[in-house]
C-alpha cells in the first residue's frame, strides 16, 4: 500500500466505504451514529464506524486505520503461524505466506475502509482462543474467546448467528475435560449478548420494532435469496446493479 502510495488515499465514490466515512465523521463531529448528521443509522454494525472515528478526531487521515489493520493482521498471522507450528509442525506454516500471495483479497481488502479486515482479525483472534482453550479450559480463555465473539458481531451483525453454535460446541467439548462444561458455555452464551445488548435495544427503540440486529439483513435479504444469488453461488452481488429494486 505504501509502494503504491494508496495508505492515505479516500475511498472511491459508492459503495459502503463512503457509508462508513459518514458515519464516522459525524461520530467524531459529536453528532451520533449518522449519515446525515440527524437520522439515526440502524443499517450498519456500530464497531469499525467507531474505530474509525478515532482517526478522524483532527481530519480524516486514512494511512491510520489502514496501517492499523495491517499491523493487527500481520501480528494475528504471526500467532496462528505460531499455534500451527507447535501443534502440527512447521510444514504447514510455510503455506501461509504463500495464501497472501496467492490470494489477491488480503492486499485489496487490507486497503479497502471496509468491516471486512476487522471482521477477519477478530475471528482469528476467536479461533486462537478457542484453540488454547480446547487445550486448557480455563475460564480466563473462555472469556477472552467471548470478547473476540462479541467484537465480532458488532463487526459483523450475522455472527450472531455464531452464539449458539460456539456455546454448544464450548460444552461438547468440554464434558470431555472441563469440570464444569455448563459455566464455560453459559460465558461463551451470555457474554456476547451482553455485550450486544445495548446495541440491539438501541436499534428497536429507533425502529419501534423488534430489530435488534437492525435493518441490513433486511436490505440484503434478495442477495442471498433470489435466483441471482443461487446461479452466482451464493456470491454475494449488488443489488442496484442488476436493477433488481427496478
Amino acid at each position: 500500500m505504501h509502494l503504491k502510495g494508496v495508505t492515505e488515499a479516500p475511498p472511491a465514490p459508492g459503495g459502503d466505504a463512503v457509508d462508513y466515512v459518514q458515519i464516522a465523521s459525524n461520530i467524531a463531529a459529536g453528532k451520533g451514529f449518522t449519515r446525515d448528521g440527524v437520522t439515526p443509522c440502524v443499517d450498519r454494525p456500530p464497531l469499525y464506524p467507531w474505530i474509525l472515528s478515532l482517526t478522524f478526531r483532527e481530519r480524516q487521515r486514512y494511512d491510520l486505520i489502514r496501517w492499523g489493520q495491517a499491523v493487527v493482521l500481520a501480528l494475528l498471522s504471526g500467532a496462528v503461524a505460531r499455534q500451527l507450528d507447535r501443534r502440527i509442525g512447521f510444514g504447514p506454516v510455510l503455506f501461509i505466506p504463500l495464501l497472501w500471495m496467492v490470494d489477491p483479497r488480503a492486499r485489496t481488502m487490507g486497503a479497502d475502509i471496509l468491516t471486512e479486515a476487522l471482521a477477519c482479525g477478530l475471528i482469528t483472534l476467536l479461533w486462537l482462543s478457542l484453540a488454547a482453550w480446547e487445550e486448557q479450559p480455563r475460564y480466563r480463555l473462555a472469556i477472552l474467546a467471548a470478547v473476540a465473539l462479541a467484537l465480532s458481531i458488532l463487526c459483523r451483525t450475522m455472527l450472531v448467528a455464531w452464539i449458539p453454535v460456539v456455546a454448544v460446541c464450548a460444552w461438547l467439548r468440554g464434558t470431555g475435560g472441563t469440570s464444569n462444561p455448563i459455566r464455560h458455555s453459559l460465558i461463551l452464551c451470555c457474554v456476547p449478548l451482553c455485550v450486544f445488548l445495548p446495541w440491539a435495544c438501541r436499534n428497536v427503540n429507533i425502529l419501534g420494532q423488534f430489530y435488534p440486529v437492525g435493518t441490513q439483513g433486511q436490505e440484503q435479504a434478495a442477495a442471498a435469496w433470489s435466483d441471482e444469488a443461487f446461479a452466482r453461488r451464493g456470491m454475494w452481488f449488488n443489488l442496484d446493479e442488476q436493477r433488481f429494486f427496478d
